[in-house]
């Protein structure tokens, strides 16, 4: 009913000034996540097929790969290298935040109408706090009215701490519902055009089972693991039930607007970045959220109400940073003379508005590195003509093993740095222990040596091959900017029955990846050593790098095109 209700409000639209815009974020939901994008055995949401059916569907929509970079992204319409967001954000300490020098939506509104429209956020934030205003952060950052969460991940959907305008609460209230109260709440006391950005925690983990009322799911009677590094059952059918809630409250919201308002409201709804590892569809454990795959940054995406005149699906590139420019246009706001001098990279989508068949852009560009904040992204060396060997600290012996860790240097990737580490001349087949910590070097008695770290934070078991040799990789999270290492081999040869390493430092070098893409092929560039090249017409899911054989004419062309197009993003 909800649904029906809400197609014919679609088909009664006003076209006259002024509107508002309604923008509707869903967190961690990829395109696999719906059958909008063709997908079987997704939730039903029919709230959402009613908005579909009603405007347009962008079929390449493109988000960052993470929560933070997306949300600066939207509220500036500059790339995250711009505004120092490109990776996740903590939402509480000593981190960095988005900077309150950025111009955001809320402050366009005000400089380009005269204060002509009201504004809130409501939901999630997620775009720092301790160094741009603690709990009024949102506030500072130009919104009159602030209802939500400022974390990346609330605690339970049924216990979290709320805060409105600074003013922090715990509410017991699910967390989808509460989203939709109040921006109703705040919507039916306005007298002006508003804009009012929505964004749902949902379907974030921690995975749990929503309120019966909101899903038609049958749901296991053993409850989900909370995240997915979690031990503990199958979130994805808890997933579906949240996105079918979440689909529910939309429904709810869009039906609750004041009379008339539907049809004078530009609505869009968009995911954040991809869908988590554990649930993502095909299972791509290392493609999903938080890489540049599709699967981490090609998000739902449609437009629908007010100024929308277009029908169907749309194979235009678009991305989140674009609803910067378009809302500017839909408000009547130049931006050349509302922001003189200011650099943007937003390209407004009112023409894909009007024509699905509309072209704004060429390219999308998209990023992630770390660490985050002013300065950055660091600029990175070029890549080494040879491989690069991790110092050695010596600290050796007894016993002739040797580790070492040569290969490409260690630039991090989604977090991580992938250590390729080599023992040789250790006893065969013998039980052998990589330690791994900080620098704290001491004599070890029981061992007849010194080691790095007496007190490792990690302890691996291995076992040497028969000619005394391993050779691993290993990932290492990007948290300690100096790691090292040691191994410890059981050796009846020695007088203390060990025989001990050298000792390495790990030299961690900052993450910095980019991708851009054009309509057919897409190039991804993890490190100034690594990149891979796709054609996404023939291999949507990336599985050939066209970079590990040679190109044909076509793709040299296609591929020199977009190296030129991220060399001059920047």
């Amino acid at each position: 009913m909800i649904a029906a209700a809400l197609l014919a409000g679609l088909l009664g639209l006003q076209t006259e000034p002024p509107g508002n815009v309604l923008i509707l974020v869903a967190d961690d939901l990829g395109q696999d996540q719906l059958g909008l994008y063709g997908w079987t055995d997704a939730a039903p949401t029919p709230n959402l097929a009613a908005l579909a059916a009603g405007g347009v569907l962008f079929w390449n929509a493109w988000a960052l790969p993470t929560c933070s970079p997306t949300r600066a992204t939207l509220q500036t319409g500059r790339h995250a290298f711009r505004t120092g967001i490109g990776a996740v954000i903590p939402a509480h300490g000593g981190g960095p935040g988005l900077p309150l020098d950025e111009v955001t939506l809320p402050e366009l509104l005000d400089l380009g109408t005269g204060g002509a429209y009201a504004h809130a956020a409501i939901g999630k934030w997620h775009l720092g706090t301790s160094r741009v205003g603690g709990d009024l952060a949102p506030n500072q950052a130009g919104y009159a009215h602030f209802a939500g969460s400022l974390e990346g991940q609330i605690e339970r959907y049924d216990h979290w701490r709320r805060v409105e305008d600074g003013v922090a609460a715990h509410t017991s209230r699910y967390a989808t519902s509460v989203c939709v109260d109040d921006a109703l709440a705040w919507i039916h006391a306005q007298s002006r055009p508003w804009l009012c950005v929505v964004s749902f925690q949902a379907p974030h983990a921690p995975f749990h089972r929503p309120p019966a009322g909101l899903h038609t799911q049958a749901l296991p009677a053993a409850d989900p693991r909370e995240n997915c590094g979690d031990a503990g059952g199958d979130p994805r059918p808890f997933v579906r039930a949240a996105v079918q809630a979440l689909d529910t409250e939309i429904g709810r919201l869009l039906v609750g607007l004041p009379s008339g308002a539907l049809a004078r409201t530009t609505v869009f709804f968009l995911g954040d970045n991809g869908s988590e590892s554990c649930i993502a569809r095909p299972p791509t454990t290392n493609r999903a959220k938080g890489t540049l795959y599709e699967s981490g940054l090609r998000v739902p995406f449609l437009a629908a109400g007010r100024g929308v005149t277009a029908r169907g699906t749309s194979t235009a590139l678009v991305g989140v940073v674009d609803l910067f420019a378009t809302v500017a246009e839909l408000a009547g706001i130049d931006l050349a003379a509302t922001l003189p001098g200011h650099v943007l990279d937003s390209v407004s989508l009112v023409p894909c508005l009007a024509d699905r068949r509309a072209r704004v852009r060429t390219w999308l560009h998209a990023e992630a590195f770390a660490p985050i904040g002013p300065g950055t992204p660091q600029a990175l060396p070029a890549c080494p003509p040879g491989g690069v060997c991790q110092p050695s600290l010596g600290l050796d012996g007894p016993g002739a093993a040797v580790l070492t860790a040569c290969g490409p240097p260690l630039y991090g990737r989604a977090g991580l740095h992938a250590v390729a580490w080599q023992l040789a001349g250790a006893p065969p087949d013998a039980a052998a222990w990589l330690l791994i910590g900080s620098f704290a070097p001491a004599w070890v008695p029981s061992l007849g040596a010194w080691l790095a770290s007496p007190t490792p934070e990690r302890v691996l078991a291995y076992r040497t091959g028969t000619d005394g040799t391993l050779a691993r990789t290993l990932w290492t999270a990007a948290g300690a900017r100096r790691r090292h290492y040691q191994m410890v081999i059981a050796d009846a040869s020695q007088p203390h029955g060990f025989t001990v390493t050298d000792a390495l430092r790990m030299e961690f070098l900052a993450s910095d990846q980019r991708a851009v893409r054009g309509p057919r092929y897409k190039l991804i560039r993890f490190d100034p050593c690594t990149e891979a090249f796709f054609d996404l017409a023939r291999d949507p899911y990336e599985l050939t790098n066209l970079l590990e054989g040679g190109l044909t004419a076509e793709e040299r062309v296609a591929y020199d095109g977009l190296v030129g197009v991220m060399a001059g993003v920047r």
